[in-house]
């Protein structure tokens, strides 16, 4: 007689999850051999499973590459403020929901340490001072710093026409802007008791308008409140009252 045949070295007829061959174990549970089975299986995938050193460092490259990949996609935001320090950017932000997550550290020979800010959504702002001036960074759009700023100019303005003016008035308009209207608290002032009107923008821009002032007082008037916001005053448009002297009539075109 002829025969053919295939000779296993193998017990089973194929390989198998050791996991599932412990679960399946446990489900039956009957006999010591069994019990003793598969406490020696457990053992064995004690073993195996344990985390070897080239899984480590497998793993911190998957990380660093993931992290890589969520840089690379970030849009990554940076503005360069007038302001001198961050308090009250800092202010502003925490108005907002920001919370400061990792303390700074001093370092004298580096300047003044960087402010870093997370909200809930896990939007970040770092706050450094540079040179007399402040600088954002943030890993989102640049509208979010937009946000901070106009809530720090609608705080700043809010200060500065309560403490030297009176009938403060402000409103949100249609168009998301915020606007003030004040007059100055003493009548006796040269050219008259200016009345004024700022319109904070969404960016945190402020449209100012000086009126009811003769000569070039505005100036001041305009000075003190852009050292206020820590800003710097541009395009700036003379009004004809400008061109007057204090105690002169208005002149009027017939």
């Amino acid at each position: 007689m002829s025969n053919t045949a295939q000779v296993t070295p193998y017990a089973d007829t194929g390989s198998s999850n050791l996991g599932s061959s412990l679960a399946a174990g446990a489900a039956m549970g009957v006999g010591a051999g069994l019990v003793v089975a598969g406490g020696a299986l457990v053992a064995c995938a004690k073993f195996l499973s344990e985390e070897t050193e080239q899984d480590i460092q497998a793993k911190e490259h998957y990380k660093q590459q993931l992290r890589e990949e969520r840089l690379a996609a970030a849009r990554m935001s940076y503005v360069t403020l007038h302001l001198k320090d961050t308090s009250s950017l800092l202010e502003a932000a925490q108005t907002l929901g920001y919370r400061i997550v990792q303390d700074p550290v001093a370092n004298p020979h580096a300047g003044p340490a960087p402010v870093f800010l997370q909200d809930r959504a896990g939007r970040r702002l770092a706050l450094q001072p540079v040179h007399n001036t402040v600088a954002i960074a943030a890993n989102c759009e640049v509208a979010h710093i937009h946000e901070v700023m106009r809530q720090h100019s609608v705080h700043a303005v809010q200060k500065h026409l309560g403490t030297k003016w009176t009938a403060v008035k402000s409103r949100q308009l249609a168009d998301g802007m915020v606007e003030f209207e004040a007059r100055e608290a003493s009548v006796a002032q040269e050219g008259g008791a200016a009345t004024i009107k700022a319109q904070v923008g969404s960016d945190g821009r402020i449209h100012v308008d000086v009126d009811n002032v003769k000569g070039n007082r505005c100036e001041k008037i305009l000075g003190e409140l852009s050292k206020a916001v820590g800003g710097k005053a541009s395009v700036v448009k003379k009004k004809p009252a400008y061109w007057q002297f204090p105690g002169e009539p208005t002149k009027v075109k017939v």
